[in-house]
């Protein structure tokens, strides 16, 4: 509480913070990923119609979505989507395509406004195959670190 009767502290609590990431991270409809391997997603549904996501797991998802996106495939914003594609198209070794292609991750990940610095990417070998997994944390404009899984890259 402020020394001034008139003004009041904002208040810190859960539901203060739930409300506060929801206005500043955002809310959308949930997305599930679509059997079968490729990277693709659909709408989640619930007893009531389409589930939503809010806060950091709507932020997670959106970073999540811009990586599955090919950058120039979006007719309304060309600039939006990932840029990978072309260093997995480089004849590469496998130290220099990592690097790469997390400075394409993290590109994508800083290209949103509610991200203001990408804390860690990994690149996580999923199995003997040539796919892995990209994890990050990013800190947004709230001043809290999110951690994400964000998809699945196929090396081969």
């Amino acid at each position: 509480m402020s020394a001034d009767p008139g003004v009041t502290a904002p208040p810190d609590s859960a539901g203060a913070r739930a409300v506060l990431g929801r206005a500043v991270l955002g809310r959308g409809l949930a997305l599930v990923p679509v059997p079968g391997g490729q990277p693709a997603v659909d709408l989640a549904w619930g007893a009531g119609g389409p589930r939503l996501v809010e806060g950091p797991d709507n932020l997670a998802q959106d970073l999540a979505v811009a990586l599955l996106t090919p950058v120039g495939s979006d007719p309304f914003d060309v600039g939006f989507g990932f840029d990978g594609l072309r260093v997995l198209a480089l004849a590469l070794g496998p130290l220099l395509r990592d690097q790469l292609l997390r400075v394409a991750v993290v590109r994508t990940l800083l290209a949103d406004a509610r991200v203001v610095d990408v804390v860690d990417v990994t690149l996580e070998p999923l199995d003997a195959s040539r796919r892995q997994v990209v994890r990050a944390t990013v800190r947004t404009v709230l001043g809290t670190d999110v951690p994400m899984t964000l998809g699945e890259v196929d090396l081969g």
